[in-house]
């Protein structure tokens, strides 16, 4: 096995940071699409979704509301993405990441920010 080259506490403390602003950043994202993403309440409610929720919040040990987040906006995040890409544009614009969540409103600045999104 390979040494770390920082001590093995450091170490867990830097990715319990990593998972925590990770977390947070998804659960942002989820708050958004569930108040401007009609789609959003059907995927809830979805089995297959369900399954996947249950089986996260398991192997993770973490809360049904960041399994639902780290599930529901990985799918509408692939999903969106991939409709950006197929357009094979140099830039995008406020208009495609709307399209990317499903949503037809302005995105606020820390949802951008919680998807690394420089809108500069």
């Amino acid at each position: 096995m390979t040494e770390l080259s920082i001590p093995e506490e450091e170490a867990r403390q830097r990715m319990a940071e990593f998972k925590r602003k990770y977390f947070a950043d998804r659960e942002r994202i989820y708050s958004f699409l569930k108040e401007h993403n009609p789609s959003i309440s059907g995927m809830e409610q979805e089995e297959s979704y369900r399954r996947r929720i249950a089986s996260l919040m398991a192997e993770m040990q973490i809360s049904e509301t960041t399994a639902d987040a780290l599930v529901i906006t990985g799918e509408v995040l692939a999903e969106g993405g991939m409709k950006i890409l197929r357009k094979k544009k140099a830039r995008s614009t406020q208009s495609d990441f709307q399209e990317m969540l499903g949503v037809t409103v302005s995105i606020p600045q820390d949802v951008l920010d919680a998807l690394g999104i420089d809108d500069g």
